[in-house]
């Protein structure tokens, strides 16, 4: 019988957070935009007043990220960047609340019709990152250095809410600024990733 009880309670308490929170579960390709030149020539200088040799390493541009919100203001990111001697294994954390909502109405279409169907979203907000960084320092196939940045960065974004807001379209960027911790001493990690994908809301 406590059993029963417990099991009835359970539930009563999944259904009542699913009406509060929603969680949302999606994918987002990435696009870095940074001064690759930059930052491997402030590496390389650094390694030469250390004695060691310059590094080959290819600042990556492209990757992925799967997410998961648990709320429409808070969300975290898996994300994964490559380039032919660099990989990045990420992790990212982001509260951006709701700063315009538009609601898009007067189209004839069944969808558009009900005024909480589609609605365009505009947020800024705030978050950190962490990322690590697989390294093949001297193109030998092989990793043979992990870095380790972290800091900073600010999501700036528009998101279309799509069927009541159980599907979302969205794209932002989030200029971010950190510490890059190397075999060298640290320096300023700055670069502007570009984020575009979907999410279903559940």
């Amino acid at each position: 019988m406590k059993k029963k009880i417990l099991l009835v309670l359970a539930v009563f308490c999944v259904i009542a957070i699913s009406q509060v929170h929603a969680l949302g579960l999606g994918f987002q390709a990435n696009f870095y935009l940074t001064d690759a030149d930059g930052q491997s020539g402030q590496m390389n200088d650094k390694l030469q007043e250390e004695g060691m040799a310059a590094s080959t390493e290819q600042y990556p541009v492209l990757g992925f990220s799967f997410l998961l919100s648990p709320s429409r203001q808070l969300n975290f990111a898996g994300s994964y960047y490559f380039s032919e001697t660099t990989h990045i294994i990420g992790l990212t954390a982001d509260f951006c609340p709701e700063a315009f909502n538009f609601r898009l109405v007067g189209s004839r279409m069944t969808l558009l019709s009900n005024p909480r169907a589609w609605s365009l979203r505009f947020g800024v907000g705030i978050g950190g990152y962490a990322n690590f960084w697989l390294i093949d320092s001297d193109n030998n196939d092989k990793f043979n250095r992990m870095d380790f940045t972290g800091g900073l960065r600010i999501p700036v974004g528009l998101s279309l809410n799509l069927a009541n807001g159980r599907f979302e379209v969205f794209g932002h960027v989030a200029p971010s600024i950190g510490v890059r911790v190397a075999e060298v001493s640290p320096f300023m990690d700055w670069f502007f990733p570009v984020a575009v994908g979907a999410r279903i809301w559940l």
